[in-house]
């Protein structure tokens, strides 16, 4: 069994866009115990930061970035509007120091709702192909239906494992 590892979720969308769903799904799916907010995927123990997207708190997320070796950023692919705030705010928190070397996961949620922008469109709107000296990957996903979840999460651990 590898270490404990840092791992924040990030959403970019506030309480009622329901990226928060993608959260609960992530903890359903890889046996999450409530009690210490610990996520076990494949060999990996995760501890997870769900920071949430509401603008108020976000000057708090730098609080939980020391030791964190991944970032999963999920976007609500059908809010077209708010992509350019996301993209700042990646961005910013990508900059931070404690964050350097941390991997980035971007699930481009929703994709099961009409008008939902693929995940080729996020990255662009994201900026996601500027990242340099950075594993990142991005990944379209219904929390719905689960489809691209473990795409992601088996990236991700993968990802981690062959980086400590």
């Amino acid at each position: 069994m590898m270490p404990d590892t840092h791992l924040a979720i990030l959403t970019e969308a506030d309480w009622r866009s329901g990226n928060n769903d993608a959260d609960h799904w992530i903890q359903r799916r890889v046996r999450l115990a409530p009690e210490n907010r610990s996520v076990q995927y494949g060999n990996l123990n995760f501890d997870v930061w769900d920071l949430g997207g509401q603008t108020s708190i976000r000057p708090y997320w730098r609080s939980y970035y020391a030791n964190t070796a991944a970032v999963i950023f999920v976007i609500d692919s059908t809010d077209i509007e708010r992509l350019e705030t996301a993209a700042d705010e990646l961005k910013s928190m990508l900059n931070e120091e404690e964050l350097k070397d941390a991997a980035l996961l971007v699930f481009a949620n929703k994709q099961d709702q009409p008008g939902a922008q693929g995940a080729g469109e996020i990255s662009e709107a994201l900026k996601l192909g500027e990242l340099r000296d950075r594993n990142w990957s991005i990944v379209a996903c219904s929390v719905i239906d689960g489809k691209g979840i473990n795409e992601g999460m088996d990236w991700l651990s993968q990802t981690v494992q062959s980086e400590s």
